[in-house]
């Protein structure tokens, strides 16, 4: 048997799991990454890999365009070998707003985004298939990135601050000593051989979390060790939740939901709760631009016979897909939205005991008529070869944002509770994308364990960190309440 010692053990090897090991080891923890397969063969490996020069924002939101600008720039000399700059065009056809392209380079110019417009005939030239009507056109330096390299790089990187990162082994067990995580036990699955590695906290960032996280809680609860995820499903927190006493008699801290899913928005109803201690009605949301990752694409899908999910008088209940449709103002304008089954229908409930919830997100009249339409045929939905079918497709389709893209999307979450006599208080805050929050939430969370010492129990993020865990987190605003 092999034998490792290092302070925290990070299991899988996507964006989150290289970027957690990365900056764990960054703050000076001796620190190992563990992959049962090659490193970014998800999501990090299929999104469509766009690095933006920052034009198409530089109308429509200006500080996203500089950001978009200067990180480029910044990707581009720290990771050339991830990065073809490949430039990109901005033109006008015939019937666009004549005056548009004036605006697109003052624009430019006003943010620091890099635009010189080049005549009609060297567009057509460099790009043949154009539209030969084009009226004008204006160059940008657009890239793109590689998915593989980008997160192998960030892999060197963790492995130059010391930390390891071992591919092809599968983790098999957890061992606990004196009230903390003392080992992780995995098999190298190339050669057969055991690797016992002690350690002092475990981070499972291995999903899909609903096969993934009954098991190794299962396997915490034995040890005796503390269980983290970066989950958003349900069925896992309300799991956690089941156990909660068999948890706090063996001393362990249950936290699922430590990164996106759900921080943001349980830290939004644990502050409505303290604003409107009577609530009991409550409504949570997000804006993201980032979109969903294949894999929370495929986890909604496997949700999709069962429909939507709302907590009604305390209990959580099965309703159509897009069940309420709403006009909010997450933060960025006034949209309609529709309710998801998302994770926060349990866990906001752990977190203040209102007994009525609802989630919401944007969604295009489109989107939302789509969803309603899946109604009709929601049987259907849980059979084996459609999912095989529909997951097939988001395999292909469904590519998720660049790190540099990501970079530039911030995420509005709202929240609003209303009590019996029809008071209302409303919540709002803007935080980092969710895949960079998931990264320095499940952080915070780690170095909270690392130096506290709570009882065993279930736990929201909100009930074991605090409603200002948000708040504290790089790129986050204050949480506003009206």
């Amino acid at each position: 048997m092999r034998k490792l010692a290092v302070d925290v053990v990070v299991i899988g090897g996507g964006s989150t799991g290289v970027g957690v090991v990365r900056d764990v080891a960054m703050r000076g923890y001796s620190a190992v990454l563990l992959e049962r397969a090659d490193l970014a063969q998800g999501t990090s490996g299929r999104f469509h890999g766009l690095l933006h020069s920052g034009g198409r924002y530089v109308v429509s939101d200006p500080g996203s365009a500089t950001e978009c600008a200067e990180e480029n720039v910044i990707v581009t000399r720290i990771h050339a070998d991830a990065v073809e700059p490949t430039g990109g065009y901005f033109v006008t056809a015939p019937g666009d707003d004549p005056e548009f392209a004036d605006k697109f380079l003052a624009g430019a110019a006003a943010t620091g985004v890099p635009a010189r417009e080049i005549s009609v005939a060297e567009a057509l030239r460099n790009e043949p298939r154009l539209n030969p009507g084009i009226l004008r056109a204006v160059e940008v330096q657009d890239g793109t990135v590689d998915g593989w390299q980008m997160t192998w790089g960030a892999a060197r990187s963790a492995m130059e601050y010391g930390a390891k990162v071992l591919t092809y082994h599968k983790v098999t067990k957890i061992d606990r000593a004196d009230g903390r995580v003392s080992a992780v036990h995995c098999v190298d699955l190339k050669d057969g051989e055991d690797v016992r590695i002690e350690c002092t906290f475990v981070l499972n960032c291995a999903g899909p979390f609903s096969a993934t996280a009954a098991p190794m809680m299962e396997a915490c609860l034995r040890a005796h060790a503390h269980y983290l995820d970066i989950t958003g499903e349900i069925a896992v927190f309300e799991q956690a939740h089941s156990l909660d006493a068999r948890a706090r008699e063996a001393g362990v801290v249950l936290c699922p939901g430590v990164g996106f899913d759900v921080i943001p928005t349980d830290c939004v109803a644990a502050a409505l709760k303290e604003a409107l201690p009577d609530a009991t009605h409550l409504a949570l949301g997000f804006d993201s631009r980032s979109g969903f990752s294949p894999g929370t694409a495929k986890t909604s899908v496997e949700g999709l016979a069962q429909g939507g999910k709302v907590r009604r008088d305390g209990k959580i209940v099965s309703v159509p897909l897009a069940y309420a449709v709403r006009r909010i103002d997450f933060g960025d304008g006034e949209k309609d939205a529709m309710t998801i089954p998302w994770g926060d229908v349990s866990t906001a409930y752990h977190t203040t005991g209102i007994a009525n919830i609802q989630v919401f997100v944007p969604g295009s009249p489109r989107m939302i008529a789509g969803a309603r339409r899946a109604n009709w045929v929601r049987p259907l939905l849980g059979l084996p070869w459609v999912q095989a079918l529909i997951k097939a497709r988001i395999a292909r389709t469904v590519k998720g944002p660049s790190e540099e893209q990501r970079a530039q999307m911030p995420t509005f979450v709202w929240g609003e509770a209303t009590n019996a006599r029809g008071q209302k208080k409303t919540a709002r805050i803007r935080t980092a994308n969710g895949y960079s929050l998931t990264i320095t939430g499940s952080l915070a969370v780690v170095e909270h364990l690392m130096t506290a010492r709570p009882a065993g129990g279930a736990y929201t993020p909100a009930r074991l960190v605090g409603a200002d865990l948000v708040t504290r987190l790089p790129g986050s605003g204050p949480l506003q309440i009206v």
